[in-house]
């Protein structure tokens, strides 16, 4: 890997971009990751703050427009301009604002910023190049467009919550906002990529649509992929911490602490490691046993390896099942809280945290830092929130004049009738596998990259082996999580094993932009394959590795799947009900979130190089993604000496705040009252008016008082109701509303995910339809054009004849001699 120059340091990747954002809750975090990445990041505030400002916690529990952690967190590194949308001198002065700027991102209720003028058609009116992203709960179009909601709604109806917790149990929602998250990751990464393509063909400004509902769908993609009810029309249920359960991987230990424990499915090579641990503990005998050594039989009763691990991990505590079984190459990941990972050896010695003086509270504060890093252009870190309206005086004395005559227009832009697909023309030699990198490559694939998927017979991909079949039993090429992971792309089958093979690999590099794996930090370099051996090739190449640790540190050579992941982030500890065992997201949450920064930091990456000409390699270690997902917990320890509180489906920001149980069987219906105005018109339409004026309920802590009677005040009316119209009907009165949809709901009545964003994919030669899901980011409201997911090697000799000109007695020869396979 390159150093980076010793004199001083390149500015970050998106120096010179601007960015306005419209202060909200949902696209906080976008703009946040914007100003990592080295954008001028324009916060637009209203008289009284942003709504990040008014939510608990707040600094040493003390309120303060400048104390809340979620402020402090989620606007760091922004400017901070105070401008009345309402009011139309200020309205103005955003148009001029607008004018000077690469994009606007706001998350505010459909239609409203057109109201006031200064939508997406008036805004490009002067500013014909201007990319204008939302973050709303269902997207700008489609029947669910003016239904309200916020991060508790998004992980309801987009399928996530309803997975997790235990079957007795109301669904749990994730902890720290993540719907949100999703929403506004999966938007900055179109975003970069819109801008990637703006600066490669000169087009004009697009419309960019980000819904929260169908990015938190992403993230199911595997534990309740469409096609298990597609194909067999069966739900995936809630399973907690059932014995017997191959989804169960946490586990207590000896001193109390908790540990993700996994057995490698994808290498069966490693099983003598487990049964020999096991032997050495003297809970098994194998010779006595033989069960034990019976794939068949260990596949058809992991109850027999849950006992087993729940045994080794009582007798020891929780550091020693994780160094020892990574040592013998288990999956074991400490089940981390935000104190754990502060005072973490790998992350200290990675100096992932950032500390940053905030002059309007005299103080330090510490927090997470970015989850990437570049060789020539390190992202920002160390950055702090505003002060309210700090950079007003600045920014209007810099604006110029608003034109008296519209922009010209570059050709093409935000041409409604035409699917954009920014990343033509790009090529990515991909050597990703399993979830988090696929997933990565799929976006770019979507958006019209050209992914030579690098793949062996030998060893194939475990997710073409491991996920829903249409039939059984099924084979590599009709995996429906594979086929959903791995859209667009194009297989190509190469013993790495050769010489010749290596070869082949570097004259594709010639041809390509980027380079992609997700390997262990060695693996490439050990090919003759890493950073510095393809930059000779290929001298402006970006390569970008994505391992579980990062490249350095003493876990380094850790692995983990992504429910590892989970754990030692954070993401099991931060949710769920404080009288029960953690259980996590029981989705492979990490693995869904990681791809989005991936591509935002390649696009960032790309970007540079269109002005500069240089490559660079990035890490970005999927651990540290998720970390960067746990919102204002870590400043809640570090700040505050306090670790966040488990408190299941109610929020320190809304009350009430819940799943609450429907007629039927596990049917529930989420319902959230941000303000005293919520309050009003969820009691009115419960049919209980009276309740509005009484003292008991005016306040949000009043509420919290009485969050008990409130909570079965409306369990007694969604009992008699069905869920889907208590949520049309709640929603009818202006009320927070969203069903907790299964993966019924999602596939066959939920009026916009069905044939919207599930899509069914077909080839030729197939019986079946594959249900697929798509971009949860629509560009110029067109969905990003998919094509099936690759045959193992199906696109070997086309790749070979079309990019490396070969004729078919070179690919016969390279046959014959073992290169191909």
């Amino acid at each position: 890997m390159t150093t980076p120059p010793t004199d001083a340091p390149a500015p970050p990747p998106l120096d010179g971009v601007r960015i306005i954002e419209v202060a909200s809750i949902a696209a906080a975090f976008a703009g946040r990751q914007l100003a990592e990445l080295g954008a001028e990041v324009i916060l637009v505030e209203p008289p009284e703050g942003a709504p990040t400002r008014h939510r608990y916690p707040y600094l040493a529990s003390e309120h303060g427009i400048e104390r809340s952690l979620h402020h402090l967190h989620y606007n760091q590194g922004k400017r901070s301009l105070v401008l009345d949308l309402d009011a139309p001198e200020d309205a103005a002065t955003f148009r001029r604002l607008a004018a000077s700027a690469d994009a606007v991102l706001e998350a505010e209720p459909v239609g409203s910023m057109d109201e006031r003028g200064i939508g997406f058609e008036a805004l490009r009116a002067t500013n014909s190049g201007l990319l204008y992203a939302t973050v709303t709960p269902f997207g700008q179009e489609g029947p669910l467009a003016d239904y309200r909601g916020n991060d508790l709604i998004g992980a309801a109806t987009s399928g996530l919550m309803y997975l997790n917790g235990y079957p007795e149990d109301p669904p749990n929602v994730p902890g720290a906002d993540q719907a949100n998250h999703m929403g506004a990751i999966a938007t900055v990464a179109t975003l970069l990529t819109a801008l990637v393509g703006r600066d490669r063909d000169n087009r004009g400004g697009h419309r960019i649509d980000g819904s929260v509902q169908e990015a938190a769908s992403i993230s199911t993609l595997q534990t309740a992929n469409a096609n298990i009810y597609h194909w067999h029309q069966r739900i995936p249920a809630r399973v907690g911490l059932a014995p017997g359960l191959s989804a169960r991987s946490l586990y207590p230990c000896q001193d109390g602490a908790w540990i993700s424990f996994t057995v490698p499915v994808g290498a069966p090579a490693l099983w003598p490691n487990f049964t020999g641990w096991l032997e050495e503990e003297g809970i098994i005998d194998t010779a006595e046993e033989t069960r034990w050594l019976d794939p068949v039989i260990r596949q058809e009763h992991p109850e027999m390896i849950a006992a087993a691990v729940g045994e080794l991990c009582s007798r020891y505590p929780r550091r020693h099942i994780f160094i020892d079984g990574q040592r013998r190459r288990m999956l074991t990941m400490p089940v981390n809280d935000a104190r754990d990972l502060t005072e973490l050896d790998q992350l200290l010695e990675r100096d992932f945290f950032a500390t940053a003086h905030v002059p309007q509270l005299d103080t330090e504060l510490t927090d997470v830092g970015p989850c990437y890093r570049f060789s020539e252009t390190p992202p920002n870190r160390g950055m702090r929130a505003p002060a309210l309206g700090e950079h007003t005086d600045e920014i209007l004395a810099s604006l110029p004049d608003e034109p008296s005559e519209p922009a010209p227009q570059l050709h093409g832009g935000g041409d409604s009738s035409e699917v954009y697909r920014p990343l033509e023309g790009i090529r990515v030699v991909d050597f990703f596998w399993m979830l988090a990198g696929p997933l990565t490559s799929r976006v770019l694939a979507n958006y019209g990259a050209d992914i030579l998927k690098i793949e062996s017979e030998s060893r194939p991909d475990t997710i073409r082996i491991t996920g829903v079949q249409p039939t059984e039993p099924g084979s590599i090429n009709t995996n429906g999580v594979f086929g959903d992971a791995n859209v667009g792309k194009r297989s190509l089958a190469i013993n790495l094993k050769n010489p010749r093979g290596i070869e082949l690999i570097k004259e594709l590099v010639a041809h390509a932009d980027i380079v992609t794996n997700n390997y262990t930090p060695d693996r490439m370099d050990l090919w003759g394959l890493g950073y510095e051996d393809l930059r000779k090739v290929k001298s402006d190449i970006i390569m970008l590795t994505m391992p579980v640790m990062g490249m350095n540190g003493p876990y380094q050579a850790f692995g983990s799947y992504g429910n590892g992941i989970i754990a030692y982030s954070g993401l099991s500890q931060n949710m769920g009900f404080s009288d029960r065992p953690p259980t996590g997201i029981a989705p492979l949450y990490s693995d869904f979130a990681a791809p989005y920064f991936a591509v935002s930091a390649l696009m960032s990456a790309l970007h540079r190089r269109e002005r500069t000409g240089e490559g660079q390699f990035i890490e970005l270690a999927q651990s540290e993604a998720g970390i960067n997902l746990l919102g204002p917990n870590i400043l809640e320890v570090t700040a505050n000496n306090q670790l966040p509180p488990r408190i299941g489906n109610r929020s320190r920001n809304a009350v009430p705040h819940g799943a609450y149980p429907c007629a039927g069987n596990d049917r529930w219906l989420a319902i959230a009252c941000e303000s005293d105005d919520d309050w009003r018109h969820l009691a009115t339409a419960l049919g209980h008016p009276d309740l509005v004026e009484d003292p008991r309920y005016a306040t949000l802590d009043a509420r919290r008082a009485s969050e008990d009677e409130l909570d079965a005040l409306i369990a007694d009316w969604t009992r008699e109701r069905d869920t889907w119209d208590a949520m049309h009907y709640l929603q009818s009165a202006g009320v927070i509303a969203g069903v907790v949809e299964d993966l019924e709901d999602n596939v066959t009545r939920d009026p916009h995910l069905s044939g919207h964003h599930l899509v069914p994919l077909q080839r030729d030669d197939e019986q079946y339809s594959f249900l697929t899901h798509s971009e949860p980011v629509r560009v110029d409201g067109h969905l990003a054009p998919m094509r099936r997911a690759p045959q193992m090697g199906e696109h070997t000799s086309e790749i070979l004849r079309e990019v490396l000109g070969f004729t078919d007695t070179d690919i016969a020869s390279l046959v014959a001699d073992g290169v191909l396979n």
